[in-house]
């Protein structure tokens, strides 16, 4: 392996980065030890009390779920290090390598270059930009120590960064923050995120930084994603990106680089990708073009009248919902474990009085000692969930009261949606799969607007002629019926109430 010849200033100053980003011990501005204590215990719950639970009965996404809970605890450990962005509204930006989001972001603030743009350089940490009284730029380690940065550092954290100084602070470092006095919006912050598609040098870290930025994104509370008007088209890769985030952010997508096509293609793209976005069920605000060098043509001034209107509508962390639907997805995972060895055992007991031979009743019982253990598991497992639950919401109160932060909790649609799929493709392709026809409810609309009995009401409630696809969905063959998900949705939220609700004791 080659490294670059650095001259001597050069070499001294990464050293010096090196061992400030790598550097373990408690940095200036402690936290509060009970917020310490607090973040502790959530650490020792999600890293080390799940993980010893899945060990003894999980399900098959399990992996998905823990890397799901530990990077929610590593958003609220970064909101306890920098309490000021609890309190705003944070507009994420997003797209795929190297689709102008460093450049785009740097056109809507004006002035000098705040973030790396260079044409082979793609961001490599995520980077929070905000108001503050103060120009400064500090990045939080992998051991939750601050490092503040200077302008020339935080413009070299790249994914280029091992092949120009032969190092990878970036990796040494889970985010920025930028605070910038003249920054446009005062309650609110833009977030730069990794783009989530590997670039064409081996080297990259593909699922890492989607990894990152899915989890970064589901935290925003508004998502602007970039589409570049090179490819003409928004990609599979995007909408299957997109269709993994929370479909409750409002989305707005810019075609950037607009000054590479012709002004008519410019046109023909945004509807397309309108018509795309649509068909495939992923709701946007608009489609805006975008450039930075034919800003009399594609201006920003749209995008920018989109964040003002944002920077007045706040919205609280959802910590509460995002722990919620983590724990409503295993939850389900045990309670289905439970009722399948529930009817095994009951068949059992149904052969048991059946039985009139001694070697089949001895086999017999055998399987009933086996299928009762296997109902005690799953209700020691249940139990043990509840318990870190219970504890892990306690925690996260006195986090949020803490930092005087409030927290919504989740509906039963929250937690109803699926983690990291696309309903509308699963559904499409369970169609095709089957041969069934699409459909169609042209007619059902324009009964509905002709005088008189709607004489399609019923088939448009899906009650007089249930579509094969409803009936494939609810039919004995199915797990769990859209109807039983959505009443015991219902039944969680009202333990989520009480469990996040209840006075805490003393821990």
């Amino acid at each position: 392996m080659s490294f670059p010849e650095l001259d001597q200033q050069t070499l001294a100053n990464r050293y010096q980065l090196l061992c400030r980003a790598s550097h373990p011990d408690p940095d200036e501005h402690p936290l509060s030890p009970a917020l310490i204590d607090s973040l502790a215990q959530l650490h020792a719950l999600v890293h080390q009390e799940l993980p010893e639970l899945a060990r003894q009965g999980s399900p098959d996404h399990i992996a998905d779920l823990l890397a799901d809970m530990s990077r929610e605890y590593q958003r609220l450990a970064a909101f306890c290090e920098f309490p000021a962005l609890g309190s705003k509204v944070v507009v994420g930006i997003g797209g795929a390598f190297s689709t102008g989001k460093s450049t785009f972001i740097n056109s809507l603030l004006g002035g000098p270059k705040r973030l790396a743009t260079e044409v082979d350089e793609t961001t490599a940490l995520p980077s929070y930009l905000m108001w503050g009284e103060q120009e400064e730029i500090t990045a939080l380690n992998l051991f939750q120590r601050r490092v503040s940065l200077s302008q020339e550092e935080f413009l070299s954290l790249t994914h280029e960064e091992k092949n120009r100084f032969g190092s990878q602070v970036s990796a040494l470092l889970k985010s920025a923050y930028l605070t910038l006095p003249d920054f446009p919006w005062r309650h609110l912050s833009l977030l730069d995120t990794p783009g989530y598609s590997k670039p064409d040098d081996e080297g990259s870290h593909q699922s890492s930084d989607a990894d990152i930025a899915r989890s970064q994104l589901n935290a925003c509370q508004f998502i602007i994603w970039l589409v570049q008007a090179d490819a003409g088209v928004i990609s599979e890769n995007d909408l299957a990106f997109l269709a993994t985030l929370r479909r409750d952010i409002p989305l707005l997508v810019v075609i950037s680089r607009a000054d590479k096509k012709p002004e008519e293609d410019i046109r023909a793209i945004i509807e397309l990708v309108r018509d795309t976005l649509g068909a495939r069920g992923i709701p946007a605000l608009d489609v805006l073009p975008f450039s930075s060098r034919k800003k009399q043509l594609y201006p920003v001034a749209a995008i920018q009248t989109w964040l003002e209107q944002w920077e007045q509508s706040p919205q609280a962390p959802t910590f509460a919902i995002n722990f919620s639907k983590l724990f409503f997805n295993y939850r389900l995972f045990l309670e289905q474990w439970h009722r399948r060895a529930g009817r095994r055992l009951h068949k059992i007991n149904r052969i048991l009085t059946l039985a009139d031979n001694d070697v089949l009743m001895k086999d017999a019982q055998d399987l009933k000692r086996m299928a009762q253990q296997e109902c005690n598991q799953t209700e020691v497992l249940e139990n043990t969930l509840t318990d870190i639950e219970h504890r892990l919401f306690k925690h996260l109160r006195l986090i949020a009261d803490a930092l005087n932060m409030t927290m919504p909790e989740p509906g039963a649609l929250d937690l109803l949606q699926p983690a990291n799929q696309d309903l509308a493709t699963m559904l499409r392709e369970l169609r095709e799969r089957k041969g069934l026809p699409e459909l169609d409810l042209t007619d059902a609309l324009q009964g509905l607007t002709q005088a008189g009995e709607p004489g399609y009401l019923n088939e448009l409630k899906l009650l007089s002629s249930p579509h094969p696809i409803q009936q494939e969905l609810t039919g004995q063959q199915a797990i769990i019926s859209l109807s039983e998900l959505l009443k015991r949705a219902q039944i969680y939220l009202s333990r989520f109430k009480n469990l996040y609700k209840r006075p805490y004791e003393k821990l």
